[in-house]
């Protein structure tokens, strides 16, 4: 089958079902997800790949970052009657922070790394479990030893958090958004990212505790309550510019139009959050 991709000339070992761990697994068919088998619909995300249930975790490898771990929480993505599989995904997170250090070193560095996850669902809970490995060769046997299970997703307890991340700006009169804030969930390994509006969304629940974070900003805590969006404004200056010149010219007409932006959808009510 052209998307299984032999990983290593080893039998997959079994699992040990009572404590929920994997211990020393070798795997022998990796089935790639490739762009074509990713369907899209009403903004929700399927899977259609030829594959039957099995008794062992089914093992897929991905490089699209729509494909995540917690997709698979959903049994109707793909193979609903399946409930243990394996997602090998490039480590985003270490991949993240090498580009960082090479934008600001102005080096090269060559280093790559792969996030293995262990995913069971069942009706109501989605256990998931990940470490992060580098693989050097793929000819060689991959050992891997899942301590305990990190994770523990209720369908039934979380809820689609959304919210805001804004701070002052230099040269304009409105907050602006802070593009790329890093939003997790404490605890867990729940992340998500602002856009380019500041706004976010993530899974959580009540008593679940969100963390701002990113490089210039101070870090802020949320406690999530029965609220569904939370506005949060960082109150300090992180936009103030060191330039002059024709640099700085520039740098005020960016600030003054990203303003007339936000005057723009503050009038509309994009960032407007509902007192419950």
């Amino acid at each position: 089958m052209k998307n299984i991709f032999i990983l290593i000339s080893s039998s997959m070992t079994l699992f040990n079902v009572h404590c929920q761990t994997i211990k020393d697994t070798l795997f022998n068919e990796v089935y790639i997800i490739k762009t074509e088998n990713i369907i899209k619909n009403d903004n929700a995300l399927f899977i259609d790949i030829a594959i039957e249930t099995k008794k062992t975790p089914v093992v897929l490898m991905s490089s699209d970052r729509n494909v995540s771990a917690k997709l698979f929480c959903d049994s109707r993505i793909f193979l609903p009657e399946q409930n243990k599989f394996i997602l090998i995904t490039p480590d985003w997170e270490f991949i993240k922070e090498i580009r960082e250090i090479e934008k600001r070193e102005g080096i090269h560095i060559k280093a790559e790394k792969h996030k293995f996850y262990y995913i069971e669902r069942n009706i109501t809970d989605c256990k998931i479990d990940s470490l992060s490995r580098s693989i050097h060769d793929v000819r060689n046997p991959i050992t891997l030893n899942y301590k305990e299970v990190k994770n523990v997703i209720s369908e039934k307890s979380t809820k689609k958090i959304r919210g805001f991340i804004l701070d002052n700006a230099e040269y304009t009169k409105t907050k602006v958004p802070i593009v790329g804030a890093v939003i997790e969930v404490k605890a867990t390994e729940r992340k998500t990212y602002t856009d380019q509006d500041g706004k976010f969304e993530i899974e959580a629940k009540k008593g679940d505790t969100l963390i701002v974070s990113g490089f210039g900003i101070k870090t802020v805590e949320i406690l999530i309550t029965k609220k569904e969006c939370y506005k949060v404004d960082l109150n300090s200056n992180m936009y103030e510019p060191l330039m002059g010149g024709k640099h700085g010219r520039k740098y005020k007409r960016q600030q003054r139009k990203i303003e007339r932006s936000m005057e723009l959808k503050i009038k509309n009510g994009f960032y407007d959050c509902p007192i419950e």
